[in-house]
């Protein structure tokens, strides 16, 4: 285990995961970890919709899954897409 090893290799596993089934994905994370996963996804070619929420339990309530769910709208993410947390 190394440091940074999450960010190196989150955009590739997300991408096998998803395995050419979805078209696009809506991560819900906060600023924090966005910053480790970013330039990963990016290096991907994934088409990501971010949301952020705030860190730690407060942050898990139905106000802010109501945003998550804004968020996939607006993004006009179907059935084909995805969504990763």
């Amino acid at each position: 285990i190394q440091s940074g090893l999450l960010g190196a290799l989150a955009g590739n596993l997300i991408a096998s995961a998803l395995q050419q089934k979805h078209n696009r994905l809506l991560l819900v994370t906060h600023q924090r970890l966005w910053s480790m996963l970013s330039s990963s996804l990016n290096l991907e070619g994934l088409d990501v919709t971010i949301h952020f929420i705030p860190e730690g339990e407060t942050s898990k309530t139905l106000a802010q899954l109501d945003g998550i769910w804004q968020a996939a709208q607006q993004a006009g993410l179907t059935r084909r897409d995805a969504f990763v947390a």
